[in-house]
């Protein structure tokens, strides 16, 4: 083939190409032309300021958005626009429910328009509409009515107020929108502004713990031991982002009328001069339909929640404190000091590696140096078991020791267990590190735990576990 004719083939196929190309791209625009005509409403999502809901035999619920809605008010998270219900009544919108419905709005296309002029809305259930929706976008209100199914079920009759015509929409986009004013409601037990709180209580009967935040860290108020920001998360997250059940009434209510004169539980929190109280009441023991009520400073009325509800709330100081036996970074200790009665093993960390400092010279070089790491993590994951019984006589004659230090010889753990209680079999302890020094209980399993570890590192220094004994087996035969 000559070379005019190899480029004859080439534009030829560019021309082909690109006439494709043309084709194709004006078909989507055409397929997209064609959905966008489709479509009941032509609205921007971020123009839509408010919506409103009327179910056939029911109040008309309204709902309407302001910009920058205080959390405790109802707003979501990230200073995102803040719904809220202004009728049948004044509470907080579900920002995720809200959209929901007015995604499935602005999605609804005419999936066919019926044909003729003179069509009978009561046919269709439109003389009186199952549902209507109004959007209210820059100051102008757009509506779209419900009727009844059509013969498959997949799809309803609607029509727009004041236009001609009847059509058909997908069946999803009602049930969408038909939330209900349960489903369009803040659930949220007690929406809180977490950064505003300082001070926290939660009491069960006569007992209370009581925690204040000093310096963006934590503290209890009575107890000089270190608390864990994990669990108070926890307790804030339970009592102000739980979906409650039901609302059991919006009224302003005695709470001798729901048993909650005298709760089980009360939760407080406090901040920034503002207060909030949750009450709490399990249910009965012959309740039928077992629930935990509640009441709130920051809404009337009653809500229910699952009849679980108080298991999740600390019931102690113990249940948020935090319990882990190494706190500080593992990375900052550069020597382990162990020691059970006259014995004593001591490791340091030279470069990447772990020695064992009163070992034999020859030993110290070992290839495969001891693992020390490996005790550094377990001790960064056990915890114990809170403090000893007010009142109990402590043992500090440690049978078992453990000291880690930092690179400049400062203690970082410096923890001693006693001997076990007979009663109960755990073991009482002292613990020294960055909060404090404070006494401690440790459970059989976990000083297994750390002494299998130690075991492991320092071959010698404790003597091997007990073993059960167990009788052998009789050979067959025997008498």
């Amino acid at each position: 083939m000559s070379r005019r004719g190899a480029l004859a083939y080439l534009i030829l196929a560019l021309l082909l190409g690109g006439a494709y190309l043309l084709s194709t791209r004006n078909q989507e625009q055409n397929a997209e032309q064609a959905a966008h005509a489709r479509r009941v409403f032509d609205i921007e999502k971020g123009s839509v300021s408010g919506l409103a809901l009327r179910r056939a035999g029911h109040p008309e619920i309204r709902i309407e958005r302001a910009a920058g809605g205080a959390p405790e008010a109802g707003g979501n998270l990230a200073g995102a626009a803040a719904w809220r219900i202004v009728a049948p009544m004044q509470v907080a919108a579900d920002p995720e429910a809200v959209g929901v419905v007015i995604d499935a709005a602005l999605a609804a296309e005419k999936l066919r328009t019926l044909e003729g002029g003179d069509l009978d809305p009561s046919e269709y259930g439109l003389e009186k509409p199952s549902l209507r929706l109004s959007l209210l976008a820059r100051d102008a209100s757009h509506a779209m009515e419900f009727g009844g199914e059509n013969i498959t079920g997949d799809a309803r009759y609607a029509r727009v107020p004041g236009a001609p015509g009847i059509f058909l929409v997908a069946a999803a986009t009602y049930n969408q929108a038909d939330l209900g004013l349960d489903g369009l409601r803040d659930r949220r037990l007690m929406p809180l502004d977490r950064s505003a709180i300082e001070r926290i209580s939660v009491q069960w009967n006569d007992a209370r713990v009581i925690l204040h935040r000093e310096n963006g860290e934590w503290r209890f108020a009575k107890r000089a031991r270190p608390v864990s920001d994990t669990a108070v998360d926890g307790l804030i997250a339970t009592v102000s982002e739980t979906n409650v059940d039901r609302f059991v009434t919006d009224e302003a209510v005695e709470p001798d009328d729901y048993r909650l004169g005298k709760p089980d539980a009360i939760v407080t929190f406090e901040g920034a001069g503002k207060s909030w109280e949750a009450r709490f009441k399990g249910p009965p023991g012959d309740a039928e339909e077992p629930a935990v009520l509640a009441a709130r400073s920051t809404a009337p009325g009653i809500v229910a929640l699952p009849a679980t509800y108080l298991d999740r709330l600390p019931r102690s100081a113990a249940a948020l404190e935090d319990q882990t036996l190494l706190r500080a970074d593992a990375a900052t200790v550069y020597a382990i000091t162990l020691q059970a009665g006259e014995k004593k093993v001591r490791f340091e960390k030279e470069g990447n590696a772990w020695k064992q400092m009163d070992a034999p010279p020859a030993d110290r070089e070992r290839k495969t140096p001891p693992d020390a790491p490996v005790l550094l993590a377990l001790l960064g994951e056990l915890r114990h078991d809170g403090a000893p019984p007010r009142g109990n006589e402590i043992n500090f004659d440690a049978e078992l020791s453990l000291l880690l230090e930092g690179e400049s010889g400062e203690p970082v753990l410096d923890l001693r267990v006693g001997p076990a209680n007979e009663e109960h079999g755990e073991h009482t302890g002292r613990l020294t590190d960055a909060a404090g020094e404070r006494d401690i209980l440790l459970t059989p399993f976990t000083l297994e735990n750390l002494q299998d570890t130690i075991r492991e590192l320092a071959p010698g220094l404790l003597a091997p576990p007990a073993i059960d004994s167990v009788p052998e087996p009789a050979e067959a035969g025997a008498p």
